[in-house]
């Protein structure tokens, strides 16, 4: 029995900790996904701001 109730334990703390790893995983996942994002927003929006500035310095001096 003692056998058993050690295997039952081992089995415990394995997948306790399968799922510890999963949790630490997908949180990694969201945070390079967030991160990647605010990135390509900051890329996409930068270009329209500096043309949209140009343009208007364009029209001021007209």
């Amino acid at each position: 029995m003692q056998g058993g109730d050690h295997l039952s334990a081992c089995k415990v703390s394995y997948q306790s900790s399968v799922i510890s790893f999963l949790l630490k995983l997908s949180f990694v996942i969201i945070m390079i996904s967030t991160y990647s994002q605010t990135v390509n927003n900051q890329l996409t929006h930068k270009p329209f701001e500096y043309t949209s500035e140009f343009m208007s310095s364009i029209i001021n001096k007209v």
